[in-house]
C-alpha cells in the first residue's frame, strides 16, 4: 500500500521508546527534592541508579531486567508518570500487551496533559486488537499536543490496520492529494465520523472531542463535528449533551448564512427536545425548521416539519392542529407520489382520530394505512396498522375483534423476528385480557412484554411493561409490588430524561399508595405528576392531574377517618396473606425489580 508506509511506527528503536532519566531527562523533575524530600540521600541514589540500570537494560534489549528495575523505582516513587510510561514500553517489547496498558493507563492518570502516556496506550490497544479504542487513545494524544508526528502517525496506521480501513483508505489517499494528511483536525474528524458510521459511538466521542481540542479556524467544518458528536450522543441516548452540540451546531448554520445547515439542525433539536418532554421548546423548532423549508422550497424538510410538528400537538391535547398538520403532510406525500410517506401519514391521521376518540374514522384510516403498506411491502407500517386497529376496536369495547388484529400483530412480529413490535402485541393483549377481566393472562401478556423489552434492551420499551405490570398488580391488590413497578418504571424515565413518562409513574405510584392506604404519600405523587405536566406545558394531563389532585385532597379531608380505619383493617389482613404479595420475585424477569 503506497498511502501508508509499511514499516510499523510501533517498531522500537533501541532506547528510543524509552524516556531516559538523564540531568537534561522530562523527568528531572520526578527526582527533584521537590518529590523526594522526605528521602534520604541513599534513597535518592538508590533511585537514581536503579533507572539508571534500566535504561541501560533497555538499551541491551535485556527488558525482562529492565522491567524488575522500573518496578523498584516504582516502589520508591510510586507517584512518577514516566516510570510507569516507560515500564510499559518494556512490557510491549516482551509482548506483555494487557500489563504494558495497565501501566499506560496509570501513567495517563497520573498526568493526564502528558502525551506519550495516549502513545503508550494506543500502542498497547493497537497490538490488543482493539483497534476502535487505540484510535480514541491516539486522538486524545494528539489534543494534547498536535505537534507530534509520533502521535498522529501512529493514530493513521491504526486507522489503517482496523476494520474501518476499506473506507478510510480512498479518503486518506484523497487527503494527501489535497496534502491534507498531515492537519490532525481534518485527520481526526474524518476518522471519527467514520467510527461514528460504524456504530462505535464512545469511541468517536473521544476521538471528535479531541478534533474540537485540536481546533481549526474553519467554521463549516468545525459545525460537521458538532453535528457528528450530537449523532453521537443521541445515539447513546445522552439527550442534553446531544442538544448541546446541536445547539452549538445550529450557531455555526447561522453564522454561514447556511439556511439547509440551519434547516437540519432544528428538525434535529426539535427531535431531541420531543424525546425529553420539552413540547415547547420542539414546536419551536419544528416550527422554523418548516419556516426555512418553506423559504428554500425544500419540500421533503416541509414534510418532515409537518408530521413532526402533528406528533408534538398530539401529544400536548392539542388535536385540531394535529390533524390539520398530519392532512398538510399527507398532502405533499401524495403531491411528491412517495408512497412510503403517504402510508406513515395517514397512519399518523388515524392514531390522532383515535387520540380524539373518533374511532370509526380511525377504523377507516387504519384499515386504508394497512392495505397501502401490505401494497408497499412495508412490514413495519403492517404491524403499526395491525396495532393501532386493536387499539381502536379495544376502545370501541370489541374486545374479540381487537384480540385478532393483536394476534395478527404477533405473528407478523414473530414472522419477521422483530422483538420490539412483538412486545408491542404482547402489550395489547394484555390489555385486551385486562379489559374482559382477565388479570391472570394480562400478566402473563406483560411479562412476556417486559422479556421482550429486556432481550432487546430498550429501556422505554422496559418502561411501559413495568408500568403495565404495575396496574395489573395494583388491580390484583399486591399494592407493594404494584409501588415497587411503578417506581421501577420512573427511575427509567428520570434516567431518559423522558418527563412525560414520569408524570405518568407517579400518577400510578399515586394511585397505588392510596390503594396501600399511604394517603399523604399519594397525594404527594399526585402533585408530583401535576407539577411536571405544568413544566412540559401538557394543557391535557394538567387537567386531568389538577381534578385527580382536588378529588383525592377534598376525599381525604372529608373521610380521613374512615380512610385510616380501611388501612388498618387492609395492613392487619395483609400480614396475614403469608406472602401472597411477594409475585413479582416469582417471575425470573421481575426478580430484580423486587428490591426497589
Amino acid at each position: 500500500m503506497n498511502s501508508v508506509s509499511d514499516n510499523s511506527p510501533f517498531q522500537f528503536a533501541n532506547g528510543k521508546e524509552f524516556d531516559e532519566f538523564g540531568v537534561e531527562s522530562e523527568t528531572e523533575s520526578c527526582i527533584s527534592s521537590k518529590t523526594l524530600n522526605s528521602k534520604t540521600s541513599s534513597s535518592k541514589l538508590l533511585f537514581i541508579e536503579k533507572i539508571r540500570q534500566a535504561n541501560t537494560c533497555c538499551q541491551n534489549g535485556d527488558y525482562t531486567t529492565a522491567v524488575k528495575l522500573y518496578t523498584d523505582a516504582i516502589a520508591l516513587n510510586p507517584s512518577n508518570y514516566v516510570l510507569f510510561g516507560n515500564r510499559s514500553a518494556a512490557f510491549c517489547r516482551l509482548g506483555k500487551y494487557s500489563s504494558s496498558l495497565q501501566d499506560a493507563i496509570k501513567a495517563r492518570e497520573l498526568n493526564p496533559q502528558w502525551p506519550k502516556a495516549y502513545y503508550r496506550q494506543g500502542i498497547a490497544l493497537q497490538y490488543l486488537g482493539r483497534h476502535i479504542d487505540a484510535l480514541a487513545a491516539f486522538a486524545s494524544g494528539i489534543a494534547q499536543d498536535n505537534k507530534s508526528p509520533q502521535l498522529l502517525a501512529g493514530f493513521v496506521e491504526t486507522a489503517m490496520k482496523s476494520p474501518l480501513r476499506a473506507t478510510l483508505e480512498p479518503i486518506y489517499r484523497q487527503l494527501q492529494a489535497m496534502q491534507l494528511d498531515k492537519s490532525p483536525f481534518i485527520i481526526t474528524s474524518v476518522v471519527g465520523q467514520e467510527v461514528l458510521a460504524a456504530g462505535h459511538y464512545p469511541a468517536a466521542v473521544v476521538i471528535l472531542e479531541s478534533s474540537l481540542r485540536i481546533g481549526t479556524c474553519s467554521l463549516k467544518l468545525r459545525g460537521s463535528v458538532y453535528s457528528a458528536l450530537s449523532s453521537c450522543y443521541w445515539a447513546l441516548n445522552e439527550l442534553d449533551k446531544a442538544i448541546k452540540y446541536m445547539q452549538q451546531d445550529l450557531q455555526v448554520a447561522k453564522s454561514l448564512g447556511d439556511q439547509i445547515g440551519e434547516c437540519r439542525a432544528h428538525e434535529n433539536l426539535g427531535a431531541a427536545y420531543f424525546s425529553k418532554g420539552w413540547y415547547k421548546e420542539a414546536l419551536a423548532s419544528h416550527r422554523y425548521q418548516l419556516v426555512l423549508a418553506m423559504k428554500s422550497k425544500d419540500t421533503d424538510q416541509a414534510a418532515s416539519a409537518l408530521t413532526s410538528l402533528g406528533h408534538v400537538y398530539k401529544e400536548i391535547g392539542d388535536y385540531p392542529n394535529s390533524l390539520a398538520s398530519h392532512k398538510q403532510c399527507l398532502q405533499l406525500m401524495r403531491q411528491m407520489s412517495d408512497k412510503t410517506g403517504e402510508t406513515k401519514e395517514v397512519g399518523n391521521v388515524g392514531a390522532v382520530y383515535l387520540a380524539m376518540g373518533d374511532f370509526d374514522r380511525a377504523i377507516k384510516c387504519h384499515l386504508e394505512h394497512l392495505n397501502l403498506a401490505k401494497l408497499c411491502g412495508n412490514k413495519v407500517e403492517e404491524a403499526k396498522a395491525y396495532s393501532n386497529l386493536g387499539s381502536a376496536y379495544h376502545y370501541k369495547k370489541n374486545h374479540q375483534q381487537s384480540i385478532q388484529y393483536y394476534e395478527n400483530l404477533l405473528k407478523l412480529a414473530q414472522e419477521i423476528g422483530d422483538k420490539s413490535i412483538e412486545a408491542r402485541a404482547y402489550s395489547g393483549l394484555g390489555h385486551a385480557a385486562r379489559s374482559i377481566g382477565d388479570l391472570r393472562q394480562a400478566k402473563r401478556w406483560h411479562e412476556r412484554q417486559l422479556e421482550m423489552a429486556l432481550l432487546t434492551k430498550d429501556k422505554v420499551a422496559e418502561g411501559k411493561a413495568l408500568s403495565n405490570l404495575g396496574i395489573i398488580y395494583n388491580l390484583t391488590g399486591d399494592y407493594d409490588d404494584a409501588i415497587k413497578l411503578h417506581f421501577a418504571h420512573l427511575k427509567i424515565a428520570q434516567q431518559l430524561a423522558d418527563s412525560a413518562s414520569m408524570a405518568r409513574a407517579y400518577g400510578n405510584i399515586g394511585h397505588s399508595y392510596w390503594n396501600f392506604g399511604e394517603y399523604d404519600e399519594a397525594i404527594k405523587c399526585f402533585k408530583e405528576e401535576l407539577s411536571i405536566y405544568r413544566d412540559i406545558d401538557d394543557k391535557r394531563g394538567e387537567a386531568a392531574s389538577l381534578e385527580k389532585v382536588n378529588f383525592f385532597v377534598k376525599l381525604l379531608n372529608t373521610n380521613k377517618n374512615n380512610l385510616l380505619l380501611e388501612k388498618s383493617t387492609y395492613n392487619k389482613n395483609y400480614f396475614k396473606s403469608n406472602g401472597r404479595h411477594n409475585i413479582v420475585s416469582r417471575h425470573k424477569p421481575l426478580r430484580k425489580y423486587s428490591s426497589i
